[in-house]
């Protein structure tokens, strides 16, 4: 059974070695299943000649700017996903007892992508 299932994504192509070519960091916002329940959740995902690599945590290279690129991507896809209608899912995800649920009242979305996207800006 899938238990993630993206409803945005952007894909960030990765500039330096010594990842192979036609590398990408997949950038997403989805609905992952935790034990049967639905959460929203980001996701960055390695991606090589168009296939996901499952199993592989991304990782970024020292003295290049890819983790800054896929932050600013992720940043994008936060404001996108706000936006973007409810669909029964996401509501599920956000039941007063889930895991987003909870997240969002310790820290607003809105404030934290507005503090990364102002201190990435200023790079």
């Amino acid at each position: 059974m899938k238990v993630y299932h993206p409803f945005i994504s952007e894909d960030v192509n990765v500039t330096s070695p010594p990842h192979p070519p036609g590398t990408t960091y997949r950038v997403s916002i989805g609905i992952e299943y935790w034990d049967g329940m639905p959460v929203e959740v980001e996701k960055v995902q390695m991606v090589y000649n168009g296939t996901v690599s499952g199993r592989r945590s991304p990782s970024y290279p020292i003295g290049t700017d890819d983790f800054d690129r896929v932050q600013v991507a992720r940043c994008r896809l936060l404001e996108k996903a706000r936006k973007m209608p409810m669909t029964p899912d996401r509501l599920r995800a956000f039941t007063p007892d889930s895991h987003a649920a909870k997240a969002m009242q310790q820290e607003k979305v809105a404030s934290h992508v507005d503090a990364i996207m102002s201190q990435l800006t200023r790079k």
